[in-house]
């Protein structure tokens, strides 16, 4: 879930300078940002500057909350690579930091204080509030000057990206390519073929009994029954007794009975007036059907520790729903095991029939295509062969295109395909990815290029995007030589 934070680290330099300046999902206290002389508090150095690991505390709370906020759930075993993130952006913002100063980037305190004054959370009725400011920072660890330190920091950073991101250039046939490929309508047609469709001309070899046992002895493993066990169990349900005070003594009752009488369930059943019912075999991970409780997590962890399926004693009440319980007790017990080639017959001659059908299948499309690229065959022709209905499209992209009958696999070749060389078109046979092992036949006849007069609103659309990720990449390149020319000492931050 949290891979991707290390992958995209160049993208934490942006994503804090943007949620410390704008603060829209609440403000975290930073005491001391930047700088402590006890190394022992010392999480990292940047040129020997460092960096305290009370501060990368308080940016691992802020990620998580950020994360939260966002709907992620976050477990223990996150915690590492969350923390060891936060401590790559915190020195990703001090080689910044250090940068641009040294490029003579400053910011006043004139300029610091009207961009806090425009901040909307400290504002009351669109002016601000000292009262407000006050109250916010000191219930966020900061003193004034401290945050102020803090906003000062992020606007110096900024000022080089701005710098970067407003000098990038593009040129016209920069703008005139892009807008030609971004822009470009592909006609094409295609149809599907399936094995019932070329039946007549597959050559599907049977596997013989040889084949059926040489491939169950090279694959017994794929044919394994995990352990699994079958309860005995007593079900009481509130719902139906609709009595709160009942079932919460009957609760205690039958916690009282099971746990006297651990070897059977018996007597709770004879002494409460339940049934006992047995559930379906079920394995660790896998419920057996539609019974109340084997699809309870909790349940099945129960059948499979040692007090019921070791000492064959009843369980605990387990609550699996609203006023509902359950106490159980095992009733059957089989060992994980591999199912004999006998029972499994079925099984791999399917198997190998599908695979020699897909082999077929795919013998047949090459052949298809050969013949349409040759000449000997055409797409009409192919259409009226297997009675199929051949389709037609001009679109302008692939987003366009979850219209018209045709799937994933069709779009995709049709807008990855070589443009044609000749009037006939260019031609490809692709795997539908279907469990039906049909194929896609598509012909692509014309591929367009995209115009946008230059000056007209799609045009500066395109030199706006091209400008901006010519200049994303230049501030990446910029930023990762600051990176390789900064001298960077890390600390074992550890599990604090």
């Amino acid at each position: 879930m949290l891979q991707d934070i290390r992958d995209r680290a160049h993208g934490w330099i942006t994503g804090i300078l943007f949620f410390i300046m704008i603060l829209s999902l609440g403000l975290l206290g930073i005491r001391s940002w930047l700088g402590v002389s006890d190394v022992r508090n010392t999480a990292a150095e940047v040129n020997g500057v460092s960096i305290s690991r009370a501060a990368v505390e308080v940016t691992l709370q802020r990620l998580q909350r950020q994360l939260q906020a966002a709907g992620q759930t976050l477990s223990a075993s996150d915690l590492p690579l969350l923390r060891s993130s936060a401590l790559d952006s915190l020195v990703d913002l001090e080689i910044m930091k250090q940068a641009a100063i040294s490029d003579g980037f400053r910011v006043s305190s004139d300029q610091t204080a009207a961009r806090v004054m425009q901040m909307p959370q400290f504002q009351e009725k669109g002016v601000f509030s000292p009262d407000r400011f006050e109250v916010m920072t000191a219930n966020t660890g900061f003193t004034p000057a401290s945050f102020m330190d803090l906003v000062a920091t992020t606007m110096v950073i900024d000022q080089p990206r701005s710098g970067i991101f407003a000098s990038a250039v593009v040129m016209p046939d920069e703008v005139s390519g892009a807008v030609g490929l971004l822009g470009q309508k592909r006609t094409f047609s295609w149809l599907a073929l399936s094995p019932k469709d070329l039946a007549s001309s597959l050559q599907i070899r049977t596997p013989s009994a040889e084949d059926l046992q040489a491939w169950y002895d090279a694959h017994s493993s794929d044919y394994i029954v995990p352990e699994q066990v079958s309860v005995d169990y007593l079900f009481l349900s509130g719902q139906k007794l609709a009595d709160e005070a009942l079932v919460s003594k009957l609760r205690d009752q039958l916690a009282n009975i099971a746990y006297e009488h651990p070897e059977s369930l018996q007597p709770a059943a004879k002494a409460l007036g339940f049934s006992v019912q047995t559930s379906g075999f079920f394995t660790r991970d896998k419920a057996a059907g539609q019974d109340p409780v084997s699809g309870n997590t909790a349940v099945r962890a129960a059948a499979f520790s040692d007090e019921v399926l070791q000492l064959n004693n009843n369980s605990d009440v387990i609550e699996v729903g609203p006023e509902s319980y359950v106490v159980i007790h095992l009733h059957a017990h089989e060992n994980q095991k591999v199912l004999p080639f006998s029972a499994v017959r079925n099984q791999v001659e399917a198997t190998l029939q599908s695979q020699a059908a897909a082999a077929a299948m795919k013998k047949a499309a090459g052949q298809i295509q050969q013949g349409l690229q040759s000449g000997s065959l055409t797409m009409a022709g192919l259409a009226s062969q297997y009675h199929q209905s051949l389709q037609t499209a001009t679109l302008q992209d692939s987003k366009n295109a979850a219209s018209g009958g045709m799937g994933k696999v069709i779009l995709a070749a049709a807008f990855h395909m070589p443009a044609p060389v000749s009037a006939r078109g260019s031609f490809g046979v692709f795997p539908m990815m279907d469990a039906g092992n049909s194929y896609a036949v598509v012909a692509l006849q014309e591929v367009r290029a995209g115009v946008a007069a230059s000056g007209s609103a799609d045009y500066q659309a395109m030199a706006d995007q091209l400008a901006t990720s010519i200049a994303g990449i230049e501030y990446g390149s910029w930023h990762d030589s600051l990176k390789n020319q900064a001298k960077v000492k890390m600390m074992d931050v550890g599990s604090e």
